[in-house]
């Protein structure tokens, strides 16, 4: 199944709306619509929302600071770089997204599609310049939320990076576990590796209009989140294990291979020693043979199948259960009749 590029969008954004009516494949008919970015806060009308989601890095999204849009200080402290003064130090303005019980602090970037989409990956690319730590003030801890009203939000990734991304002079790349199909998506950035403000470049954004499966070894499906305060400590390592998902492909009868044995292990060959001893594993895997029995059941043209041996052992057994029986009423009729002949 091929992914749906949802940003960068075909045609440029000029300011924060843009309406695409170009596209004629049905499973693109849903990018059709008008699209909208926001933000929580914005450096200057030169840093505009909208710049991040045209797949340049020619301007880039950068939120306020100290002494621009009514902010008093920095959004994010100095020295941890934990938004402290998320909002620029003013109650009114301090931003936070509520998720459940939950508020979510953090400047915050976000798109509304025309439809809502599954959400299969995406890359962050943050402003490359020696103001801006040339990049180096990627995001450390962050979200993408998920909703269709702007009201109720539910958690389609989080991330807790233990350390900067070795490259970030090219988009870092993220995928996604969640098979919720949303409208509006925002990016909440919790802490930074450095700097006092966000700034990004690129934020590109790929997804689907059907339901797929990644590998995963753990995931956020819904409107459960980690705290913010946990998860700047936590690490989660990356394992190849997959979670039970309810939510196959849907659309689609192609089949899928759960697992792929290697049958060879140290100087043993164990689908070659299979087939030696008996032909089990081309039963197994071809289902085109039968597997032979050995147990010494033989008929005179070849040997038995597994299932004519079953066959053949249950039959002996039920005549040996017939002879059992008359014996034993023959014993009893002896021992009856030997009773008498002492009784008199």
């Amino acid at each position: 199944m091929s992914f749906i590029t949802i940003t960068p969008t075909s045609i440029p954004f000029t300011k924060n709306s843009l309406y695409l009516n170009d596209k004629t494949d049905k499973d693109l008919l849903i990018m059709n619509g008008e699209y909208y970015a926001s933000a929580s806060s914005q450096l200057s009308d030169k840093y505009q929302p909208y710049n991040v989601f045209n797949g340049t890095t020619k301007k880039p999204w950068i939120s306020a600071r100290s002494k621009s849009f009514n902010y008093t200080r920095d959004p994010y402290d100095n020295k941890h770089r934990i938004s402290k003064y998320v909002g620029g130090g003013d109650g009114d303005t301090h931003w936070h997204t509520k998720v459940g019980h939950i508020n979510v602090e953090g400047e915050w970037l976000q798109i509304t599609l025309p439809n809502p989409i599954i959400l299969i990956q995406y890359s962050i690319l943050t402003y490359s310049s020696p103001k801006y730590e040339n990049g180096r003030n990627f995001p450390k801890v962050f979200f993408v939320l998920g909703s269709n009203d702007e009201t109720t939000w539910h958690v389609v990734d989080q991330q807790s990076l233990q350390s900067m991304p070795e490259d970030v002079s090219s988009p870092v790349e993220f995928k996604v576990y969640s098979s919720n199909k949303f409208k509006t998506f925002r990016f909440i950035f919790h802490q930074l590796f450095s700097g006092s403000a966000v700034s990004i470049s690129q934020i590109n954004m790929f997804g689907s209009n059907r339901i797929v499966v990644n590998k995963e070894p753990f995931s956020t499906l819904g409107n459960t989140i980690i705290s913010p305060s946990n998860l700047r400590n936590m690490s989660i390592p990356n394992t190849d294990y997959t979670p039970y998902n309810k939510y196959e492909d849907l659309y689609t009868t192609t089949s899928k291979t759960i697992e792929t044995f290697d049958t060879t292990t140290g100087n043993i060959n164990i689908s070659q020693d299979l087939n030696t001893y008996g032909n089990i594993y081309n039963e197994l895997t071809t289902n085109t043979k039968y597997v032979n029995e050995y147990t010494g059941n033989y008929r005179s043209d070849k040997n038995l199948s597994y299932k004519d041996g079953i066959e053949g052992d249950s039959r002996t057994l039920l005549i040996q259960q017939n002879n059992m029986f008359l014996l034993a009423t023959i014993t009893v009729a002896i021992l009856t009749l030997g009773a008498i002949v002492l009784s008199k």
